[in-house]
């Protein structure tokens, strides 16, 4: 076979089982595995690609799922799933279902439905998702196995941080009706601000118009005034009524300085207390993680810090109960 640059081939591996493959626990089939060995003049002379497959007692239908946008992308990605090259050899596919495994705390849904042949899926929350797809044609038949497809959600930013919650006494936590409303805050070292939120007099910097990145100030201008410089934090995702996540990014932090993370329970709308999660990222890495802080309306809960260059520093619990000037829990 000869290509020229940009040129593809396709390759068919014919696969002849003689007996049925068996099933593991989970009555799946159990593969079986093989490699298809390419040799080449490239710069690669040979290369093992894995093949697999298993043997039936029946045609059964294949789903297959595309996804357009491959298998890493950023947080706040629409992925575009694509379920209708699936087939069958003995009729048309009839019906689709698409399940996910998503990181923890991520309640993301299929749009239109989970039954649609290709659904979109944005993926909010870092981590590892799970595709998967079962497909049945007009006969009535199943695939013999789901397909399956893996996409790593990773942050570009020098700083991604993420808030969601949980609010047990909201019946439906992804409705888009109403829900809590938590509040991711961001500050800089110049914060001010006009809240005092311990009562000892010193303003903490929280709800500074200017240098406190939130949802009245989403996207501040801390640094150069050139626009083409990306030096300014964005709070790239607010949501109002449920379980988040917000996202909070900055691409260039500014050397020596000491950010401050903080979350506001804005209002509960009657569901009472929320249980927050807050996730930072360096480049990539997660550099700090601390999990269902108890929250109640206008609590204000102090996280932590991140230097730049980062340096671990102890996670702060500081939280304010119900706007009072009197911690309600503080551990050093």
């Amino acid at each position: 076979v000869v290509l020229e640059p940009n040129q593809e081939a396709v390759i068919t591996v014919r696969y002849f089982p003689e007996e049925v493959s068996p099933v593991d626990g989970n009555n799946q089939p159990v593969y079986d595995i093989g490699s298809l060995r390419i040799r080449s003049n490239s710069f690669q002379a040979e290369l093992l690609t894995e093949v697999s497959a298993f043997g039936v007692d029946k045609e059964c239908p294949t789903a297959v799922i595309i996804v357009a946008e491959g298998e890493e992308v950023i947080p706040q990605t629409k992925l575009s799933l694509i379920g209708s090259g699936s087939s069958s050899a003995t009729g048309e596919i009839a019906t689709y279902q698409w399940e996910v495994d998503q990181p923890e705390g991520s309640r993301s849904l299929f749009f239109p439905s989970a039954n649609a042949a290709d659904p979109t899926f944005e993926v909010n929350v870092a981590g590892r998702y799970v595709f998967r797809l079962t497909v049945t044609d007009s006969s009535g038949e199943p695939s013999c196995v789901p397909a399956e497809y893996e996409v790593f959600v990773n942050p570009d930013e020098a700083i991604h941080i993420e808030l969601l919650w949980d609010t047990p006494n909201d019946p439906d936590q992804t409705d888009a009706d109403v829900g809590a409303d938590l509040d991711l805050h961001f500050t800089h070292p110049s914060a001010a601000g006009g809240y005092d939120g311990d009562g000892d007099g010193a303003q903490e910097g929280w709800f500074d118009q200017v240098y406190d990145c939130f949802w009245a100030n989403g996207s501040p201008n801390w640094g150069a005034l050139d626009p083409s410089v990306y030096d300014n934090p964005s709070l790239d995702r607010d949501d109002t009524d449920g379980v988040g996540p917000e996202n909070l990014n900055l691409s260039l932090p500014e050397a020596g300085a000491t950010y401050q993370i903080g979350v506001n329970y804005f209002d509960d709308h009657e569901f009472g207390a929320s249980y927050a999660t807050v996730r930072v990222y360096t480049y990539a890495n997660l550099e700090f993680e601390m999990t269902d802080v108890e929250l109640h309306q206008l609590d204000m809960w102090a996280v932590t810090s991140i230097s730049w260059p980062p340096s671990r520093t102890p996670p702060r619990l500081t939280r304010v109960c119900g706007g009072t000037t009197t911690p309600c829990e503080t551990d050093a």
